[in-house]
């Protein structure tokens, strides 16, 4: 059983994960903490709860997924983990905040371990990967299957979907992933990227799932 918690990061108000199980490990998904203070809230509940963090995932690599991943690395030497269809878009972080008038009050990690495979194990987590193209070219789905639960980055959101006129982006391949992300059970629980949770039922009963 995993336990999920928000942190609302960066002016986009972007949504980091922290994901922990039972073994005292955790996860860390999408760390946009763009400054000290917004890092010390995650590292401090870490520490409080006395947890291991074991790697870092990202959804996709837009700047506010990732502008955090700095920090994370330096203070639990662990580099993220991106599919390898966003590494051109990883790589173009600093060119990201030029183009959108980011300011970063700190250096950015411009390193990370790329993979293509459909799942990912890290200690005692198992995390299927779902490949989600559309708002970006490289953005996946991670879902934790024996507790239901599906981080969904910028694909899918609480009565909203990702969109695609950004870095990448692709309307057709979005609509198709999210055709995959509809054959989840109805009670899946979504953590999106920003805002609150959903459910694959209710994404369906809005109509942004079908």
């Amino acid at each position: 059983m995993i336990n999920v918690v928000p942190f609302y990061c960066n002016p986009l108000r972007e949504c980091t994960y922290l994901v922990s199980n039972t073994q005292g490990e955790a996860l860390l998904i999408d760390c946009g903490a763009s400054t000290q203070r917004e890092w010390d809230r995650i590292a401090n509940y870490v520490q409080d709860n006395g947890w291991t963090v074991v790697a870092q995932l990202l959804t996709h690599a837009h700047l506010d997924h990732t502008v955090g991943c700095r920090f994370a690395y330096s203070e639990y030497g662990v580099i993220p983990f991106l599919y390898q269809k966003d590494l051109s878009l990883f790589e173009m972080q600093e060119q990201q905040a030029r183009d959108f008038g980011f300011v970063i009050g700190h250096e950015l990690l411009l390193k990370c371990q790329t993979f293509s495979t459909a799942q990912l194990k890290f200690g005692s987590f198992c995390v299927d990967v779902i490949l989600t193209p559309g708002h970006s070219a490289g953005s996946v789905c991670y879902y934790f299957k024996s507790d239901n639960i599906l981080f969904s980055g910028d694909t899918l959101f609480q009565q909203g979907i990702g969109r695609d006129d950004l870095y990448t982006g692709n309307h057709f391949e979005l609509i198709q992933s999210l055709s995959v992300l509809s054959e989840l059970p109805d009670d899946t629980i979504v953590c999106p990227g920003h805002g609150l949770p959903t459910t694959i039922e209710k994404e369906k009963h809005f109509g942004y799932l079908r």
